[in-house]
């Protein structure tokens, strides 16, 4: 591995860290875990992505504004560079167009959807969820792609949705290799055609999916050029936060 500063400043774009939201974090204390963890690792933004499935888990608003500011102020306790924002993962479910244009299902950037389905949809359904999106002014960001059956056998579905304007976002671990060798197979052809847009840990609990990203960025910057590296890595998440980032410089100067 090269030097530890090629790795600091590192964007994890997939995760469930605030606390007692969905499947995720339980705690207070396991956030602060699941937060050092993510900071030994190079991570320097954390976008927060709690599940959004109404059928589900009961959509709080006020429970999911108080635990990001608790997770917040966690981080700044870390390392005051250590920023966290709110997306939401949303399943593709009836209502979710409703809930989106409603501001229950929270975007990122410009319209940016962070969604999934189940594992064994038909490829009739992912093109059906770009279709809807992409019609509603949204940008599908397609969560842990190597998970769904019909991208795997049929790899060129990946470029007709990204033609669409669909973004694919894969899991740190799969790419590490913690997932099975056919899955890091997979995401490492994607890496080498440069497919992939943006990369999560999608962690979920210190004895349950813990953050897994040192391992995946020296894969990356191992086998792949240092223009993709960077852009992967940071400009693209950038791209993608450029409205919350700019939001909260706003916020600190006026605050000043």
């Amino acid at each position: 591995m090269k030097s530890d500063t090629e790795y600091i400043g590192l964007y994890d774009c997939h995760c469930h860290i605030l606390p007692g939201l969905d499947d995720g974090s339980r705690s207070l204390e396991e956030t602060e875990r699941l937060l050092r963890q993510e900071h030994a690792q190079g991570v320097r933004t954390v976008i927060a992505t709690p599940h959004f499935r109404p059928s589900r888990w009961r959509q709080d608003t006020d429970r999911l504004h108080m635990a990001l500011q608790q997770t917040r102020r966690l981080a700044r306790q870390i390392d005051p560079q250590l920023r966290i924002y709110l997306w939401n993962e949303a399943y593709w479910e009836d209502g979710l167009i409703y809930h989106l244009k409603n501001g229950d299902c929270r975007t990122a950037g410009d319209g940016c959807v962070l969604v999934e389905t189940r594992p064994d949809c038909s490829e009739d359904t992912l093109y059906q969820m770009a279709r809807l999106l992409t019609a509603n002014d949204y940008t599908p960001v397609f969560a842990h792609i190597e998970r769904y059956r019909a991208l795997r056998e049929n790899k060129k579905m990946i470029d007709e949705l990204r033609d669409q304007g669909a973004w694919m976002q894969v899991n740190s671990d799969s790419i590490a290799g913690n997932n099975g060798f056919f899955t890091a197979r997979f995401c490492r052809r994607l890496l080498k055609e440069q497919k992939i847009d943006l990369i999560g840990t999608d962690c979920h609990r210190i004895d349950f999916r813990p953050p897994q990203f040192r391992e995946c960025a020296a894969y990356l910057r191992r086998h792949t050029g240092q223009d993709y590296f960077d852009w992967l890595m940071r400009e693209q998440p950038r791209k993608l936060l450029k409205k919350e980032e700019y939001d909260a410089a706003s916020t600190t100067t006026t605050m000043l």
